[in-house]
C-alpha cells in the first residue's frame, strides 16, 4: 500500500507541471496493480483534464465495474458522452443516477434539448 501511495503523491506532484510524465506514472504503476482503484481514478481524471475523453470514460468505466452505484463516477461518465455528442449514452448514465442534484437535471436537459425532445428538457 505504501508503493500505491507513493505512485501518487508522484503523480499529483507531477500532473501540474508535466501530465504526459504524470501518465506513464500510472501506467507504470497500474503494470504493477493493475486493480488500483486509485491509480486508475487518477489516470481518468488527468485524461479528462486533458481533453483525452475517451480514454477517460474507459477507466471511469473501469471504476464503475468495480462499483456499479458510484454516482461522481456515472455523473462524469455521462459528461463525458455529453462532451461528444453521444446524448443518449449520456441521458443512460444521468438515469442511473440515483441521487439527483441541479446539475443532473440541467446536463440532461442539455442533451434531451440537443435530441430535440424539447417537452422532455423543460
Amino acid at each position: 500500500m505504501k508503493k500505491i501511495d507513493n505512485i501518487i503523491w508522484k503523480v499529483k506532484y507531477e500532473k501540474n507541471k508535466n501530465w504526459l510524465g504524470a501518465i506513464n506514472i500510472l501506467k507504470d504503476g497500474l503494470k504493477e496493480f493493475p486493480d488500483n482503484y486509485d491509480l486508475h481514478l487518477e489516470l481518468a481524471e488527468i485524461y479528462a483534464k486533458n481533453n483525452f475523453v475517451v480514454e477517460a470514460i474507459d477507466e471511469y468505466q473501469f471504476l464503475l465495474s468495480k462499483n456499479k452505484n458510484d454516482t461522481t463516477i456515472q455523473f462524469r461518465i455521462a459528461n463525458l458522452y455529453l462532451a461528444l455528442n453521444e446524448y443518449e449514452v449520456a441521458i443512460h448514465y444521468f438515469d442511473l443516477i440515483d441521487d439527483y442534484f441541479p446539475e443532473i437535471y440541467y446536463n440532461k436537459a442539455i442533451a434531451l434539448n440537443r435530441l430535440g425532445k424539447i417537452n422532455e428538457s423543460i
